[in-house]
């Protein structure tokens, strides 16, 4: 097991623009002196200044904690990612975007709360947007940024995953999923692609393995959301490339909410799935017909169909693969129990004490 300490991680790529606010928060952090930490960079293939912005804004403060820039020349911030935590040399590794403004208590809060539950795979906190100018109001009904509650309130979630922006990734789990031959299925955000869901990827993958996926409310940042992030042709190209990630999360879902499930079970819940979403879409569209065309309920409605439609379409055209990535995550189920000699349910009816020690 690594050193007890915190490992900051920022995956970018041509994160030039956006560096210098993150980077400050970051430099600014109050963390007590027994606590080490440090800050890493994984310039993810990027084409513009994104390493010497770093480093020149990093050299204008006095923090004298580690800091580090390493390189992934494969694109994907999965493959980031996976160079982050190979880099990291403490035991707790904090994946803060390059658009993530922490707390300055979020690192010490982070520590202490990792330190306290050592059965915590994953943690996650509370984000607040803000946007670099006032967006449509569609934009605030329909979010599809990291932000908001995760969980009614702090302690472990049954949810079972976790945005990534802001989330820290217990070090020691994360070898023992390397271990039994875990590797992530999605590349997540390859360059000025959109797809998604690395890091729903890896909280179920942890919840599989017997680790427990925990948020709290203490844990504040801001997310800062660009111009180009509030218009319609971004959402519908977010909508309609993120939906490909359903494919390997829907199957590890049901693995981590069902005791048992044979294939042909998982099969009929699967084909359940995709009847509700077709009468979702009828009711949505439905409601739509109802509104004027371009009001902002309209627009809501009809992102809400665009997303319907996008995962429908997932559904149709990658059902054996859909099959196959349910397979891959009993088949991980199985090397996980043997890796860490655990039991996945147990460790998940044991949510019902933990909660009562809150």
């Amino acid at each position: 097991m690594s050193e007890r300490g915190v490992s900051v991680v920022i995956c970018t790529y041509n994160g030039a623009s956006k560096l210098p606010e993150t980077i400050r928060h970051i430099a600014n952090q109050c963390v007590p002196a027994h606590i080490p930490w440090e800050f890493i960079i994984v310039d993810n293939a990027s084409t513009d200044e994104t390493s010497r912005v770093a480093q020149h804004e990093w050299s204008k403060y006095t923090c004298n904690q580690q800091f580090t820039i390493v390189h992934e020349p494969q694109p994907g911030l999965s493959y980031a990612r996976r160079k982050g935590f190979l880099s990291a040399s403490y035991e707790y590794i904090l994946l803060c975007d390059d658009d993530n403004w922490l707390d300055p208590h979020y690192i010490a809060t982070v520590y202490e709360i990792m330190a306290s539950h050592p059965n915590i795979g994953a943690l996650g906190g509370y984000g607040s947007l803000v946007f670099e100018e006032e967006p449509p109001s569609w934009v605030r009904a329909f979010s599809i940024y990291a932000a908001g509650r995760q969980a009614p309130m702090s302690g472990p979630s049954k949810r079972f995953t976790l945005y990534g922006a802001g989330c820290v990734i217990r070090k020691s789990a994360y070898d023992i999923l390397q271990h039994a031959g875990y590797r992530s299925l999605l590349t997540d955000r390859l360059g000025k692609e959109l797809s998604s869901g690395g890091d729903y990827e890896l909280c179920l993958a942890l919840v599989i393995a017997g680790y427990t996926i925990w948020y709290d409310e203490r844990l504040t940042f801001r997310h800062f959301i660009t111009r180009d992030r509030i218009t319609l042709e971004y959402y519908h190209k977010y909508l309609r490339e993120s939906a490909k990630c359903f494919e390997v999360l829907n199957p590890y879902k049901i693995i981590c909410e069902w005791k048992s499930l044979n294939v042909k079970s998982f099969r009929y819940r699967m084909a359940k799935s995709f009847f509700y979403l077709l009468r979702l879409y009828i009711r949505v569209s439905t409601l739509r017909l109802l509104q004027k065309k371009g009001s902002a309920r309209h627009i809501l409605l009809s992102l809400q169909i665009y997303s319907i439609t996008a995962m429908v379409t997932v559904y149709w055209k990658n059902w054996n693969t859909i099959i196959q990535n349910y397979k891959h995550g009993k088949e991980l189920q199985k090397k996980f129990s043997q890796s860490t000699g655990w039991n996945f349910w147990n460790a998940q009816a044991s949510l019902s004490s933990i909660v009562k020690e809150i």
